[in-house]
This record gives C-alpha cells, sequence and structure tokens, in this order.
C-alpha cells in the first residue's frame, strides 16, 4: 500500500494520464474528532448478534478449509495426505 501511495504521488507530480483523479481519492478529514465517533466499537461489540454471526463465519470457514483439504486429498495422484494439524 504505501508503495501504491508513493507511485501515485510521482505520477501525480509528473502530471501522467495514470495518476488517480480527486475523486478517486479518499478525503480524510483534518480534524480527527469528526472521525472519532465511528472509530467507537462499544455498541456494536456489546450486543450478542456480532458475537453469533462471528462464531458462525468462523465455524463455516473451518468447515470449509476441511473439506476442501479432503476434496485436494482425493484428487491427489500420489496418495498424499495433507496434515490438519498444523499451526
Amino acid at each position: 500500500m504505501i508503495i501504491a501511495i508513493i507511485i501515485n504521488m510521482l505520477f501525480t507530480k509528473a502530471a501522467s494520464v495514470y495518476s488517480l483523479k480527486q475523486t478517486q481519492l479518499v478525503n480524510i478529514p483534518k480534524n480527527i474528532s469528526t472521525i472519532y465517533p465511528s472509530l467507537i466499537f462499544s455498541k456494536l461489540f456489546s450486543s450478542g448478534n456480532i458475537w453469533k454471526d462471528g462464531f458462525i463465519i468462523g465455524l463455516l470457514a473451518t468447515l470449509e478449509t476441511l473439506l476442501c483439504v479432503e476434496a485436494i486429498d482425493k484428487l491427489d495422484k500420489h496418495n498424499r495426505v495433507t496434515p490438519v494439524n498444523r499451526n
């Protein structure tokens, strides 16, 4: 991301056709107090729905990974087994 910012700055200084237009850039306000209320997550995490949804997404991602490992192991011509208990 840092490299992309530097490249955009170089293209902008060179007035290249490849530089981003002002409408394509993210405008961050100079006063942090205007964006501070949106950074408070206490109300979001205090509700039970976010934890339930996060648990379900984690469970589904785990099941999908294990099913993909099983499918790939069955497709392998050399009958190699993927270790599923790897950290």
